[in-house]
């Protein structure tokens, strides 16, 4: 069978089948290892090792999606992929960390040295891979695009207000690392992460006026905060 058919055809498979079909034969593994077919990575709901993420950096992969997957590397591992992380820039533009586990300090990593990245999904993340984010970027990112928000827990489990306000995901001291951290944003996701007012608050003053979309559904949003954003941002669309 021609490469062009049986690329075309592997182009279907998911990463992890891709990667397990190689061993058919000799002209099998080399149509896998066909450079468009690295282009798009998605894996999902697996542990991910050292040697699988060094596969996908090697090929210039420049979309990841790891839905709900955990990639976890004991101390020497750590080491090895920063250095190499560090030598080798990622070529990353999107990279998607919806409900990741794993090593947040790792993929923070990963994240600061992929200079090319310009959409971060971090829905249903662990807010602490957040603040590890957040604490090591900066404004010398390329990120126009970022989405935080929680969509499986229910909003009637929320804490009464109070406490609310004191123990929210997301506090203030985040929204004013990504505010004046991601100064190139146009996209910004925040629904259902249960917003303290000051963090809406600061947000609506202190964003990016290069923003042009932003989702607070199932935030306590007032008046004077859509005033403000709109203010704040004049080209907002959405």
């Amino acid at each position: 069978m021609p490469a062009e058919i049986l690329e075309r055809i592997l182009s279907h498979l998911s990463f992890i089948q891709r990667t397990s079909i190689q061993r058919t034969n000799q002209q099998m593994k080399q149509v896998t290892l066909t450079p468009k077919l690295w282009k798009n990575i998605t894996i999902r709901d697996r542990l991910i090792t050292n040697p699988i993420m060094f596969n996908i950096l090697r090929k210039h992969t420049t979309s990841l999606d790891i839905p709900d997957c955990v990639w976890r590397a004991n101390p020497h591992e750590e080491i090895e992929m920063e250095n190499y992380l560090i030598l080798n820039a990622p070529k990353l533009t999107y990279l998607g960390l919806q409900g990741f586990g794993g090593n947040n300090a790792l993929v923070a990593t990963l994240i600061l040295l992929s200079e090319d990245l310009a959409t971060l999904d971090l829905s249903e993340a662990d807010f602490t891979l957040l603040s590890h984010v957040l604490n090591k970027i900066n404004r010398t990112n390329h990120i126009t695009s970022i989405n935080l928000s929680i969509v499986r827990k229910s909003p009637r489990n929320r804490q009464p207000a109070a406490l609310y306000e004191r123990y929210s995901p997301v506090r203030a001291n985040i929204i004013a690392d990504l505010t004046t951290k991601c100064i190139r944003l146009t996209d910004l996701v925040l629904m259902g992460t249960d917003l303290s007012q000051d963090s809406i608050i600061q947000i609506c003053n202190l964003v990016t006026p290069t923003l042009v979309a932003i989702n607070l559904a199932r935030e306590c949003i007032k008046d004077e905060h859509v005033d403000a954003l709109t203010k704040r941002c004049p080209n907002m669309k959405y």
